[in-house]
Formats: structure tokens, sequence, C-alpha cells
């Protein structure tokens, strides 16, 4: 194998494969690249993903090696050349960065195969970049607990994307979708990261999702969410307020550590505060329409991940005994209210 290639695409191209790796099988932390025609293709394999993608290249010869891949990719961090020559004599591959030059040893042994989706057996659909984008914000309101891995999903349903932690739910809608299933969070923030049209293979069993120069292919987590009831929509509580203001009020009362954010409309203002008994208080006011006696604490990290969705100017806030309903644009959101006080 033997090939240039422009530095710039080629590291973005084994950062961006890479995050297949995170549950690698010992010592197979590798990626596999293969140069045919006028590409380079770079792949790499966990036990739950596969990830492959497409570079630009001038091939001279064809061929396939597998290398290390944290070794190569703080390589490529080093060059500081716009072109690396990559090529192989059967036993260790030549990397040229400009000054830079290196040999990595090939990996002989054959690598995991990569997660397969069977072609004869699958449902095609697609979702558009907007859509595919909304889905990766959602997936800000998925669990982090491995033990629970339907909720460390994205529920794709066919009209709407969800993710849910039990104690917040997130939601947008999808028009261009007909499937109902459950995806790894992690592999929808990697693809919405791509900001592009996606086309996607389901046989049952394993999901893939491509764009014109990237794929990634995972087992889905299941085809059943748990049933969330429509959020409830008080009509006495509701307020409306403006985007970059109360984000700006709660980032600011975020500042004091373990404190709550509580919200306290007074008619005219929404106050925004929170509150430290060894350190101080916080206080913002933030001009608002609607209801003008509603008192809720709320976690901090949590408000301020729903309040950052917002597509809107305005936010409107629908507030229950037990949570609020939080409105803007294409997302609904649910987040539970703490209960006790500081």
């Amino acid at each position: 194998m033997r090939l240039e290639v422009d530095l710039a695409l080629l590291a973005h191209g084994v950062r961006t494969v890479r995050p297949a790796l995170r549950d690698a099988a010992d010592g197979w932390n590798v990626i596999v690249m293969r140069a045919a025609g006028d590409a380079l293709e770079l792949s790499a394999t966990g036990r739950s993903m596969s990830i492959t993608r497409d570079i630009t290249a001038t091939v001279t010869e064809e061929g396939s090696v597998t290398v290390p891949a944290r070794i190569l990719g703080d390589l490529l961090a080093r060059g500081s050349s716009p072109l690396a020559t990559l090529g192989s004599d059967g036993l260790n591959l030549e990397v040229g960065l400009g000054d830079l030059e290196a040999k990595l040893r090939l990996i002989d042994d054959t690598p995991p195969p990569p997660i397969r989706v069977v072609s004869a057996e699958s449902t095609p659909a697609s979702l558009s970049a907007l859509e595919v984008e909304r889905a990766g914000a959602v997936a800000v309101a998925s669990s982090g607990d491995l033990q629970r891995p339907v909720l460390a999903g994205v529920h794709l349903g066919p009209t709407m994307a969800e993710a849910t932690d039990t104690y917040r739910v997130a939601r947008t809608i999808l028009t261009t979708w007909d499937l109902d299933l459950v995806v790894p969070a992690d592999l929808v923030r990697l693809v919405a990261a791509e900001r592009s049209d996606v086309t996607v293979s389901f046989d049952g069993r394993v999901i893939a999702f491509r764009t014109h120069d990237a794929s990634w292919t995972t087992p889905v987590i299941a085809t059943a969410f748990p049933a969330i009831p429509h959020f409830a929509i008080p009509t006495n509580e509701t307020l409306t307020c403006d985007r970059h203001g109360i984000i700006t009020a709660v980032e600011s009362a975020a500042v004091l550590p373990g404190a709550l954010i509580e919200l306290r409309s007074t008619g005219g203002d929404l106050v925004v505060s929170s509150e430290n008994l060894e350190v101080g208080r916080i206080e913002s006011k933030v001009p608002q329409v609607g209801a003008t006696a509603v008192e809720a604490l709320f976690t901090a990290r949590y408000l301020l991940d729903a309040l950052k969705l917002a597509t809107t100017e305005q936010i409107t806030f629908q507030f229950a005994e037990r949570h609020v309903v939080i409105r803007c644009g294409s997302f609904t959101q649910l987040i539970m209210r703490r209960v006790t006080t500081q």
C-alpha cells in the first residue's frame, strides 16, 4: 500500500473512527486502512460499534494494513506538513509528515470483523441533517447507566425522537422516519456531529447509518421503549421568557457549588437564584409574561441542558406539581422538580 493524502483529512478521519474502540477487545485497539482507487478507507470495530470513513487520496499502490489506533492518532497530531505519505513494506507502515518520519509495526493477526447489516433482510430509512441534529440533541437526557441499556439509548419512533433517564425527558419531532427502535445515545451523538443527511439500513438486529463518506453500525438496544405518557399541560401556571436572558441567569446562579436553582415568578419578572449558606446567594431577574405565583427548585445541570436545546428566541415553561414542561421550538422537555429545600 502506498499513497499520499491530506494530513488534516487523515487526522480527522482517525479521530472520528476511534470512538468505536471505546469497548474494543483486549489487544484490538486498532484501525484498518484500505487503499483502493482514489480513496483511503479507515475502519475501527469494538464490541458494540463499527465506524468507517472514506478519504480522498492519491493511491499509487493498493492494499490494506492494520495499525495501533492510539499511536497513529498521536503521531498524526504532531505532523506539520499539509500532506502525509503512507507506505507499507509488509512489516511496517512508513509515515511521512514532512520533517517527521516514522515506522509503525503492522498488526499481523486478523482484526475483529466489522459489524454489518444483512442487506437482503434490511429495511431502508432516512433522516435529514436537521432531524439527525435534533436526535443528537435529545440524547442529553439519556442515562449514562449501562446497567439500564434502554435508558442509555435514544428512541427513534415514527413521529419523534426521545430519551429519558427517569428524571427528565427530551423529545423532538421526526417527519421522515418510519422505524421504531432504540439506538445507543453515543452513536446518535456521533452521527449528529456530521450535520449531514443520512440513509439507514436495519435488518431487525443491526442498524447502519451512512453519509456520503462515513458509516456507523451497531446492534440496536431494543425495538421497544418504555411508554411515556403525553406531557401534562397545566393552564394556570405557564410563563414565557427570553431564551438568552434565562440561560444567562441560570449560568450565573450555577456558579455556586452544589446549589439548586430556584425559579420564582413575581408577575413582571422571573427571579432566578441559588444559595449556598457557606458562600452566599446569586439572584437575577428575567422579564416574563404569564404565571404570577410559581416557585420551583431544579438541579442546575438538568435545567441548563434543557434550556440550551432551545431553537427559538422564546422559551415557555409549564409548571405542574412534580415537574415542569419546557417548550422551545421543535423540542419539548420534562424535568422533575426538586422537592427539597435548602
